[in-house]
């Protein structure tokens, strides 16, 4: 027997689909407005008081049968509480896709979503444990209170997923932020290697008009002999 059945057996006497407090308090609400139209006095007039009857015993039968019960036992209680841990533990939580790859959505995501958290075992063990919630605290009324989003693991999100639907962008990993900078490369980059050609090429130029430049003098120095010469 898997965790789900054994939470189950212990979740028989409580509704398959408990009320959520708000709910509750709404049909209590409407119980007590139907209360006073059935009860209206005789001289009111345009008020259907069989209807409002009808409607009041289905809206009461409702409350009675879909209001989770509180649980009295303390040992029972307690077995319910583990194994509702046990439940998220073993059985939901390794079916939930980590939240990266549901923001991503990187090939196969959906068909793994369809066949482990959406397929009718990792369902049922949510709703099972959802019920087990319900009744360990029916009026507890937070908003995230039975939300398994609260457990969905984070898992890696890659700078860049060429294959994801939002693939994001390139960019440093968190390990290389952390050791950054990192320092000059121990071999030559293609950076490095443009750099050297560039200088390389920069000598040469110069060299060449320094021997431009002597030429000239040299052939001046030259004119200048023969013209005294003379």
């Amino acid at each position: 027997m898997s965790q789900t059945d054994q939470l189950a057996a212990e979740l028989k006497d409580q509704p398959e689909n408990p009320l959520r407090p708000n709910q509750a308090e709404f049909y209590r609400t409407e119980i007590d407005r139907l209360h006073g139209v059935v009860n209206a006095p005789p001289w009111v007039d345009g008020v259907d008081r069989a209807a409002a009857s009808r409607e009041l015993r289905r809206v009461q039968g409702l409350v009675d049968t879909q209001s989770a019960k509180p649980i009295s036992d303390p040992a029972k209680r307690d077995r319910i509480a583990k194994l509702a841990n046990e439940v998220m533990a073993n059985e939901i939580q390794p079916a939930l896709l980590p939240r990266a790859q549901m923001w991503r959505n990187p090939a196969g995501a959906v068909d793994a979503f369809r066949r482990q958290e959406n397929g009718p075992r990792t369902k049922r063990s949510i709703l099972t444990w959802k019920r087990a919630l319900r009744a360990l605290e029916p009026t507890n009324d937070e908003v995230d209170y039975t939300n398994v989003e609260r457990f969905r693991p984070e898992g890696h999100v890659a700078g860049y997923m060429e294959n994801a639907r939002i693939p994001g962008n390139f960019g440093m990993s968190a390990l290389a932020k952390d050791n950054w900078p990192l320092g000059e490369p121990l071999s030559t980059t293609a950076l490095a290697e443009v750099k050297a050609r560039e200088d390389a090429e920069a000598d040469a130029e110069r060299l060449d008009a320094a021997r431009q430049r002597t030429q000239a003098a040299r052939e001046a120095l030259a004119a200048k002999r023969a013209e005294g010469a003379r």
